[in-house]
């Protein structure tokens, strides 16, 4: 049986509870309906959260419908990847990006967050 993505769809309500209060790394996809670049990147997006399943949330955030934190974190052009460690930015991707770039910019986060001395077994993982 395949495995679904646990991508969570996040919004003004849900923001702060899900990603700024989240123990692990947390990216956030910004994006709109109406985005072509967004659509390419979706299955790329759905295929990561399973392989980084435990180890990183994903979540989507619609900016027309979502003005106030698209607002806070000054998103103005979409897509646009936020990657939140501790309720702090901690790396931005601007566009569209390949799943083998944007997998070794997870795993380069990941083992940074490790060697900070937050260990986690299940960090054997390749791009």
């Amino acid at each position: 049986m395949e495995k679904k993505s646990t991508i969570i769809n996040l919004n003004d309500e849900n923001f702060e509870k899900e990603v700024l209060r989240s123990k692990v790394l947390f990216m956030v996809n910004f994006g709109a309906e109406w985005c072509g670049p967004l659509h390419i990147m979706t299955p790329v997006i759905e295929a990561l959260a399973i392989k980084f399943e435990g180890l990183v949330k994903m979540g989507s955030l619609d900016v027309d419908n979502n003005t106030k934190t698209s607002a806070r974190y000054g998103v103005i052009s979409v897509p646009v990847l936020l990657f939140f460690d501790d309720g702090e930015i901690v790396r931005q991707i601007f566009g569209a990006i390949s799943r083998k770039e944007l997998s070794e910019k997870i795993i380069s986060l990941l083992k940074n967050k490790e060697s900070k001395g937050i260990k986690n077994g299940r960090l054997i993982i390749t791009s």
